[in-house]
């Protein structure tokens, strides 16, 4: 598009948001019930951004914390704990401290989208392989062909 066609567009487009600005303000001032609810809108919408911003601002904490809590389970990880002991320990499930795990050490696999409704517990402490990972919640690749 060249730069006159642009030139135009914007001076249409400008003069469509005035015409809209003038009619809104004609509106408002013969209908005192629409200027009331004008503002109840721009008020709510205020509002939702600012949530929507403050929202915004606690998902960046939160996947700070839990990157902080990633890193204090690998340290236990290497004070030589296993899952199932630090789980027990931070009244966690096996699951949601082997994704804290996972996070600290930064890798991801198959079975890194786990959900965290396995019960607390499961197994005894200290079922673990020499890696000092829990051998009972390795994830493997086949899947039931009839729950599909």
């Amino acid at each position: 598009m060249g730069i006159v066609a642009t030139k135009a567009i914007r001076a249409r487009r400008r003069s469509t948001i005035a015409r809209i600005d003038r009619l809104i303000a004609e509106r408002e001032a013969t209908d005192p019930r629409q200027a009331a609810r004008n503002q109840r809108l721009k008020a709510a919408t205020r509002d939702a951004r600012k949530a929507l911003r403050a929202k915004a601002v606690a998902a960046r904490a939160g996947e700070s914390a839990e990157a902080s809590a990633g890193a204090a389970v690998g340290r236990l990880m290497d004070e030589g704990l296993s899952m199932s002991d630090a789980a027990v320990l931070l009244d966690l499930s096996r699951s949601a401290v082997k994704r804290l795990a996972r996070l600290a050490t930064g890798t991801t696999g198959p079975g890194s989208a786990e959900s965290s409704t396995d019960p607390k517990g499961d197994s005894a402490p200290g079922d673990s392989d020499a890696d000092g990972e829990d051998s009972s919640t390795a994830v493997s690749g086949a899947t039931d062909e009839g729950n599909l």
